[in-house]
């Protein structure tokens, strides 16, 4: 097991700075050669001291401290979930390649992380949705026992609630939607808790959009806009825009609609989102709100344009 003084240590040999320089006006020189040798264990204020000094977290290094490199272990997996987020096929699977190298991510648990990745790129970029199903299902059976509360068990309902929107199974992407978000409900946190429950809640918007449960599309669609608007993040807000908008324009309620439906707009001309809007486009209202006259049209053309949408 590796010990948070290494971590220090490696850090502070990449930026460079003495060990004079990391104790003055937190503690002796001594004792930042003590902490480093594993001789003692840093208080969080002390921590918090080292962490601004070399600007990192180094509380997030705990959870990683049974890894053989920890550090790297830390930045594949900021690189998978940045890559999972984007839906950036070669990245992930350049990084995961990489990240095979290294020892920790041939054994449990980070070799599940591999696995997820795996199933990310059967599932967005090879469409082998029914033989991805079964690999899922296989996966949670596997580490259903001793995993099924971490964030690899929750990530994998996810993905299996994906596969089944696509072969259009909504009853059985409701169900897998409904375990990830019990899951979530529960006191216990997965560590990257705001992506999973971003995902989850966009596949029960989509398949309850289908299934006409519109209460249910509203209901989590208002909560992402509230939360991404207190936290002044647009992270995937499109969607519950787009999705908002189809069932008030279902209910007839077309300002509201057409409302949302420009914000949507606006929100995926900020990046290339082709992935995510090709499958929105494919929803049965989208043409007709595109086509409504209250758009503006340099907005309609610059958003068909960037989406080779044909009107």
């Amino acid at each position: 097991m590796n010990h948070i003084g290494e971590v220090i240590n490696r850090y502070r040999n990449q930026v460079k700075m003495k060990r004079e320089d990391m104790a003055n006006g937190i503690c002796s020189e001594k004792y930042v050669y003590l902490i480093e040798k594993g001789d003692r264990t840093p208080s969080s204020e002390i921590l918090k001291a080292f962490s601004e000094r070399l600007g990192v977290d180094l509380f997030d290094y705990y959870e990683y401290l049974d890894c053989v490199d920890p550090l790297s272990v830390k930045k594949y997996i900021e690189e998978f979930r940045l890559y999972r987020a984007k839906l950036d096929s070669e990245q992930l699977k350049e990084s995961t390649q990489k990240a095979t190298q290294l020892h920790d991510f041939n054994e449990p648990p980070y070799c599940f992380e591999i696995e997820i990745n795996e199933f990310y790129y059967a599932t967005y970029f090879k469409e082998d949705y029914l033989k991805t199903i079964d690999q899922i299902e296989t996966f949670l059976d596997k580490i259903e026992s001793k995993y099924s509360r971490s964030e690899y068990f929750a990530n994998a309902l996810v993905l299996l609630s994906s596969c089944y929107i696509f072969i259009g199974d909504l009853e059985s992407s409701y169900q897998a939607s409904m375990r990830v978000s019990d899951l979530l409900d529960s006191k216990y946190k997965t560590r990257y808790y705001e992506m999973t429950l971003m995902n989850i809640r966009i596949n029960i918007m989509t398949v309850s959009y289908h299934l006409n449960k519109f209460d249910t599309v509203l209901e989590h669609g208002s909560e992402i806009i509230q939360y991404k608007f207190h936290t002044s993040s647009h992270d995937r807000v499109y969607y519950a825009y787009f999705y908002t908008s189809f069932v008030y324009y279902k209910l007839n309620k077309i300002d509201n609609a057409v409302n949302n439906f420009k914000k949507g707009i606006y929100l995926s001309l900020t990046e290339d989102l082709t992935n995510d809007i090709k499958f929105i486009t494919m929803q049965d209202v989208f043409i007709e709100l595109l086509k409504d006259e209250r758009l503006n049209k340099e907005l309609v053309k610059e958003f068909s344009d960037k989406y080779k949408i044909k009107l």
